[in-house]
């Protein structure tokens, strides 16, 4: 398009003025032109005189020189601003997706205490190196069976098959170990929750006012969760636990009534009267009896 048109101005090239022979031009006569030149002459130094006309004609020459770039110079600029008006911006890329993640996987192992597991260190030290092969993330270790318990923090007896000194702890163990795996291996603490075993010591102790009765009157050596003293009792066995252990999480089992025909202790009869006012022994399938069993098990 040109430097006329980029940069919308006009650049003129000034050349000389001609003059006709005999004339000086601007209607001077050769007489004043003659005068000028003498008194120029004698204003200027003798040894310049013969660079007048090579200076005039640098002169003349970079003064074109500098046009030139002056020209250059705007060009670029008025090539430059178009190019970035030409030019569009371009459009940021979209964000991309968030990553979704799935619900968190569990691959887990039950240990129960019914066979070996944690009942010694080298027990221990083989589950863990055994979970960390197989690519396991969890453990779910049975620390009370039948009202004992297999961590050293209880008040409950200490497990009769623990095999190590006196001093060992199977639950602190496999947390130590589990937790400093790499990965991580997480340690949940699984406990029995309402059956506690005919020969356990709470039993033995407690068995006739906590223990679970049958409509028919059979035992089972479960406790009985609608009876307030045995969910005060198994709720410190599960605290003795969270407050002095590292666990990742606490697992409830047996946390029910062995059966719909089960809940029929005594003082759990006695509460059932005196807080809906019935006047018999309710059957088994007693909606009131059966809702007023659940809500003990909620209760808890």
């Amino acid at each position: 398009m040109g430097i006329r048109g980029a940069a919308c101005i006009e650049v003129h090239e000034l050349v000389g003025l001609r003059v006709a022979p005999g004339s000086s031009g601007f209607g001077q006569t050769q007489g004043d032109e003659a005068r000028r030149n003498r008194n120029a002459e004698a204003r200027t130094p003798r040894d310049d005189l013969n660079h007048r006309p090579k200076s005039c004609a640098r002169r003349s020459q970079m003064s074109r020189l500098r046009t030139a770039a002056m020209a250059l110079v705007i060009l670029s600029c008025s090539c430059t601003g178009q190019a970035t008006t030409a030019t569009s911006t371009p459009s940021p890329s979209p964000s991309p997706s968030p990553v979704v993640f799935g619900t968190p996987q569990y691959r887990a192992l039950w240990v129960d205490a019914f066979h070996d597991g944690i009942k010694s260190p080298a027990q221990v030290e083989k589950l863990v190196a055994d979970a960390h092969r197989a690519n396991l993330n969890a453990l779910m270790v049975q620390v009370r069976k039948a009202g004992d318990a297999y961590f050293n923090q209880s008040d409950e007896p200490r497990a009769a098959d623990i095999k190590g000194p006196a001093d060992f702890d199977p639950l602190a163990y496999v947390i130590r170990l589990a937790h400093g795996a790499n990965p991580r291996i997480e340690v949940h603490a699984w406990l029995n929750t309402f059956f506690a075993g005919q020969s356990s010591k709470v039993y033995l102790e407690h068995g006739d006012s906590w223990g679970n009765r049958a409509d028919d009157g059979s035992a089972g050596g479960y406790l009985d969760p609608g009876v307030p003293e045995v969910q005060v009792y198994t709720h410190r066995v599960f605290m003795n636990v969270a407050r002095n252990y590292d666990v990742d999480g606490l697992h409830m089992d047996f946390v029910r009534y062995p059966g719909s025909a089960w809940g029929y202790s005594p003082e759990s009869l006695s509460l059932f009267k005196l807080e809906t006012g019935a006047q018999s022994v309710p059957s088994p399938s007693d909606e009131a009896w059966q809702a007023w069993r659940t809500a003990r098990v909620t209760d808890f």
